[in-house]
């Protein structure tokens, strides 16, 4: 990259509030014990939905995302299992990368029903830990009006405060897989289109504040 004489400054003023303000950001704290109990709101901002499922009869793995959904989480780290999540994803937010494509899952009867079903939830029934900074989440998948249990495998990353937003943040990874059939969701299945969902989900919540809490 060539740079003229009168971007050098301005370029060297940049390169130094990057660095400054990354050396601001405290490294990732993973003991469970120090989190902070309470409510957490999704940053929608840093969260991301994405699922897969194989494609003419397993040569390849489609994959899409949703782009609007929120989650909020109540944690007690002196008593994870008690911890409970709430998830609702717009199903019409569907993202392929191919438009006609998102517009046939949203219309189709048999993909999403978005028309008739807005809204894809889950709502936890309960938490077991495993090892480390793992845990299964159990829960109530809703989509196109059917309601399934679903276990998420999740992995809390760390915790730290983040001077730009000026709150406690958290980190988790989480993955989950499903049948569609088992939602009624059987568009293509006979054209090769895999009916096993894989879904992977990465997300930062922030700390709710004591006033919003009450």
């Amino acid at each position: 990259m060539v740079l003229c004489e009168r971007s050098m400054p301005r370029f060297f003023t940049l390169a130094c509030l990057v660095f400054a303000l990354g050396g601001c950001v405290r490294a990732p704290n993973v003991e469970v014990a120090n989190l902070p109990p309470g409510q957490w709101q999704l940053d929608p901002d840093h969260a991301s939905l994405i699922f897969s499922l194989s494609h003419a009869k397993g040569l390849s793995q489609f994959t899409g995302r949703f782009d609007s959904f929120d989650a909020s989480l109540f944690f007690d780290p002196s008593q994870p299992e008690k911890s409970r999540v709430s998830v609702q994803i717009d199903a019409a937010s569907v993202n392929t990368g191919v438009a006609a494509l998102d517009q046939k899952l949203i219309k189709n009867t048999s993909a999403l029903a978005a028309n008739a079903h807005p809204v894809i939830s889950f709502e936890s029934v309960s938490v077991q830990p495993t090892t480390g900074r793992n845990a299964k989440v159990l829960g109530h998948l809703t989509l196109r009006g059917e309601t399934r249990p679903v276990t998420l495998e999740i992995t809390w990353n760390g915790s730290s405060f983040d001077p730009l937003r000026r709150a406690q943040i958290i980190g988790f990874s989480a993955h989950t897989r499903f049948d569609r059939s088992d939602f009624g969701a059987d568009a293509w299945r006979n054209f090769g289109v895999g009916t096993i969902i894989n879904v992977q989900i990465e997300a930062e919540f922030v700390k709710v504040t004591n006033n919003k809490e009450n």
